[in-house]
């Protein structure tokens, strides 16, 4: 029953159900310390950590995760140790530190002892999504910021990284539309920005993917010049209060 509750707390977490996910990840986390299980309650608390920093609840999910890295035997190497890393660099992602997340993401690929573990579908793409939506981030700070943009060296550590990303298995197609949108958009494109950020909205599976294409769609939408992009915006924010979520970190870049 247990790893029922589990599979069902992490599906709606998947699907993007933000809300539901705490709510049922709160019970498995205080049903394992009830029982005492230490190394269940670290599962249970990267799992909640998980959906509080997609609830922006930030502070919250870092002690979470402290917790749990705390419960774990620094001399054993397993799945959760990978897990708590890419919590971790998710962390920072939404707590607009991009590029700390990307030396958290490039250490744990070039941790020898976890490689096994890395080699998971679900890991690999976790970890390659997280990179991608780091430099995402940074490429957006640049362009926000003006003054030609960002770097070129950013433009091309997110080419690089979508490059990976495309070769994810199964293929996060939205996500991959919406950094995509960035890249252009950071090109200085908004007009092609606004084809990525349309094709996201179309094939979004979960409101923050749908949520995350609609807001750039808004702002690719005032950058060409063709509006303000404000209906856009209010239907992203509605997306994300109807998932209890909050904005992700290419929202608020």
């Amino acid at each position: 029953m247990e790893r029922i509750a589990a599979g069902l707390a992490v599906d709606r977490l998947d699907v993007g159900q933000v809300s539901v996910a705490r709510e049922r990840g709160h019970q498995l986390l205080a049903d394992a310390r009830r029982r005492q299980l230490p190394g269940v309650v670290a599962r249970a608390a990267i799992f909640q950590a998980r959906v509080l920093a997609a609830a922006g609840e930030l502070p919250q999910a870092g002690r979470l995760l402290d917790e749990a890295d705390a419960l774990w035997p620094d001399d054993v190497r397993a799945l959760p140790q990978v897990s708590l890393a890419l919590a971790r660099a998710q962390l920072a992602i939404e707590d607009g530190r991009p590029t700390e997340a990307i030396t958290m993401l490039h250490a744990l690929e070039a941790e020898d002892s976890l490689a096994i573990f890395m080699e998971r579908r679900e890991s690999q793409r976790t970890l390659l999504l997280l990179t991608a939506r780091a430099h995402a981030v940074e490429a957006l700070r640049g362009w926000r910021a003006g003054r030609g943009g960002p770097r070129k060296t950013t433009l091309d550590a997110l080419q690089t990284a979508l490059a990976r990303l495309r070769k994810a298995i199964p293929t996060p197609e939205a996500q991959i539309a919406v950094l995509s949108g960035v890249y252009e958009l950071a090109l200085g494109q908004p007009k092609r920005a606004l084809g990525q950020f349309g094709r996201a909205i179309d094939v979004a599976t979960t409101p923050l993917d749908r949520a995350a294409g609609l807001y750039l769609y808004g702002v690719s939408h005032a950058a060409a010049g063709l509006g303000d992009g404000v209906g856009e915006i209010e239907r992203a924010s509605a997306a994300l209060r109807d998932a209890g979520a909050a904005p992700p970190a290419e929202v608020r870049a």
